[in-house]
């Protein structure tokens, strides 16, 4: 399944130097200065949380949600991806799967695993990391 949410307001600054060069600087060549990410996670898990730690930080978001192969698939042909959150417990996409699409399709971009008692601030700090270090 694929599911696409957009966070269109950036937080009123963000709390330190790191976030705050990625909140000005990031556009992933879209633009927009959104970062764009892909959550592969079973859908058990909202992503509202995820979405509200990075506004938290000052960074715009925009997410694909999916937990199938079929959907992997379909989301790595059709969208660029700044950053990938994989959660290794999603049953219908293992790491090495993910990795394997990624190899086929030439596909290079930052990947941060996941695990079911991360908190989303957690996860929003890797995914800010990923990012940061990606534009150098």
């Amino acid at each position: 399944m694929l599911h696409e949410a957009h966070e269109r307001q950036p937080a009123a600054g963000a709390p330190n130097a790191l976030h705050q060069r990625m909140a000005e600087t990031s556009d992933g060549g879209n633009g927009q200065g959104v970062v764009r990410v892909l959550v592969v996670r079973s859908w058990s898990y909202p992503i509202a949380p995820l979405r509200a730690a990075l506004h938290a930080v000052g960074v715009r978001a925009r997410f694909i949600r999916i937990d199938i192969e079929p959907a992997l698939v379909a989301a790595l042909g059709r969208r660029n991806f700044d950053v990938i959150a994989h959660d290794a417990t999603t049953p219908g996409v293992p790491r090495d799967l993910l990795d394997g699409h990624l190899r086929d399709l030439a596909i290079k971009v930052p990947v941060v695993d996941i695990g079911r008692h991360d908190t989303p601030r957690d996860i929003a700090a890797r995914v800010v990391a990923a990012q940061v270090a990606a534009q150098h």
